[in-house]
């Protein structure tokens, strides 16, 4: 195809040159096949008599000229991530960077309805909070994993969270100089989709060489300095493991030159005050009972297997734990223990739950002392305090996590977009479980309307927070409090929230 003189172009070039880039006029000023194509059918046809045929040839122009330009901008995301991988090959090898690159495709599936849910800058990127955001969400879903630096409302330090913050979990120059490309592609550009699951399978990848550090002081521990070729009888593979798991569940620091001696003291004497250490035991023995030789990768994906197994099961106990409070509510729902009921069961059958002090509580900010005479445990921030974490470390740690945050999984996977009408979201929370037999009506959705007026008429869907009941079935479970009162919660800094109800299902939206 011939192509048209450049006075064809006219005026569409030339209104892109005045007001874009100049990166984005040299790419006008070389179109594409199809941007030819189109403008060399238009050329007869475009200073028309009729009106109408002249819009259309126009309005064709244009769609091809747009869907040309969206794909040189996604080319370039993608090009994008492909100087991060380089950098990740740089920093970590080339090895390290093969397995992050195996792993890229299956987060980038799994952030895709998240990602799609937060707001995007021009060139459909996010920011370091909305990257915190998903990345703590992946994390959660997929490992069980608490990241510090990644939890809703904590600091990575400096006065804005980067989640590329968590790549300097070693002390090597190398990885501080990935942290620093990453800090400042987010900041400066932002992170596509492509890229943010590049950050996610390298923050992933980090975290697991540190386990590698555990295993290798288990196998010392356990007095096997040089695995044998054909690979471990099972009881050897069983001692190696149950070292590995002391040390992962009573939390250990995995770097310390010690680390091996510590590891046979906890086995020995401590982690069996660990009250599910059998069942801890038990996965194990279940997973090593054919007559196999093992070697060290296999240990490896037993203990990966393991931890995820471990996750479950302490997610079951927060669950027993929350029944049991909720046993012990002041009243049916309110989410709340008087403290003297609290301490009931520690004082009264020698239970080794609910012990914590009160100057704990109240830092903790599990304490409502809104009634001085009479102090409430607030259960859904007690579940998620430190001293139900487990398996620390020096980067994560296994805790009860939020019910909250899987019901906003579920709605932006619905929605698919940063934002929505109140209508839409209401018809979508109404099609949940947790919202059966509910009606809203009233004073939520007047909220939302107001909210949405300032809002082009739509709620933004970070806006929207679960409060301290999804339902009657899951009372005191959903949402952490972010304040002590009643209807009206101060948030330690920052706007008010008021809650409003509908049945037993309440919502709150931050102004």
């Amino acid at each position: 195809i011939r192509r048209p003189p450049r006075s064809t172009l006219f005026p569409y070039t030339t209104l892109f040159r005045s007001q874009g880039s100049r990166k984005t006029a040299s790419v006008i000023r070389r179109p594409s096949s199809a941007s030819i194509v189109a403008l060399s059918y238009l050329k007869p046809h475009v200073f028309s008599q009729d009106p109408r045929t002249t819009m259309a040839y126009i309005k064709i122009c244009l769609a091809v000229f747009l869907v040309a330009f969206h794909t040189i901008v996604a080319r370039r995301m993608r090009a994008n991530g492909h100087n991060l991988m380089l950098e990740v090959q740089s920093s970590l090898g080339f090895q390290r960077s093969q397995a992050i690159e195996a792993r890229r495709a299956h987060m980038e599936e799994v952030l895709g309805h998240t990602f799609n849910a937060l707001p995007r800058n021009s060139r459909g990127a996010i920011g370091p909070s909305a990257a915190t955001y998903a990345l703590h969400r992946l994390f959660l879903q997929l490992h069980g994993w608490q990241l510090k630096g990644l939890q809703p409302g904590r600091s990575t330090g400096g006065d804005q969270r980067n989640p590329a913050a968590m790549l300097a979990l070693g002390a090597a120059p190398a990885q501080q100089s990935l942290r620093n490309a990453f800090e400042e592609r987010l900041t400066k550009q932002g992170l596509g989709l492509h890229e943010l699951a590049i950050l996610a399978a390298t923050i992933e990848n980090m975290v697991q060489s540190k386990a590698e550090h555990l295993l290798n002081a288990s196998f010392q521990a356990a007095g096997i300095f040089s695995p044998p070729s054909p690979g471990l009888s099972s009881e050897d593979a069983i001692k190696v493991m149950e070292l590995y798991m002391a040390g992962y569940v009573m939390g250990v620091d995995r770097t310390a030159p010690s680390v091996a001696a510590e590891l046979k003291r906890l086995l020995e004497h401590h982690v069996r005050t660990y009250p599910r250490w059998k069942d801890v035991r038990w996965m194990l023995l279940d997973a090593t009972k054919e007559e196999l030789k093992y070697d060290v990768k296999m240990v490896s994906s037993i203990l990966q297997l393991t931890e995820s197994k471990f996750f479950r099961m302490e997610e079951e106990a927060c669950r027993t734990l929350q029944d049991q409070l909720q046993g012990m509510e002041d009243r049916p729902g309110s989410g709340r223990v008087l403290l003297k009921d609290f301490y009931g069961p520690a004082l009264l059958s020698g239970q080794v739950e609910f012990t914590e002090s009160v100057s704990f509580l109240r830092q903790a900010g599990a304490l409502d002392e809104s009634e001085p005479a009479s102090p409430r445990v607030m259960i859904p921030n007690y579940l998620m305090a430190d001293s139900n974490c487990l398996a620390r470390s020096d980067y994560s740690a296994v805790c009860c996590s939020d019910q909250c945050e899987d019901f906003m999984d579920r709605l932006e996977a619905l929605l698919q977009a940063p934002s929505a009408s109140p209508e839409r979201l209401l018809e979508l929370v109404s099609g949940f479980p947790e919202a059966e037999n509910i009606t809203f009506a009233g004073e939520l959705t007047r909220r939302l309307s107001e909210v949405a007026e300032h809002h082009g008429g739509e709620v933004s869907t970070r806006g929207w927070h679960c409060n301290e009941r999804v339902s009657y079935r899951l009372p005191g479970a959903s949402g952490r409090f972010r304040g002590l009162r009643g209807d009206e919660r101060p948030l330690a800094s920052g706007p008010v929230v008021k809650t409003s109800s509908e049945g037993d299902f309440r919502l709150r939206h931050v102004v």
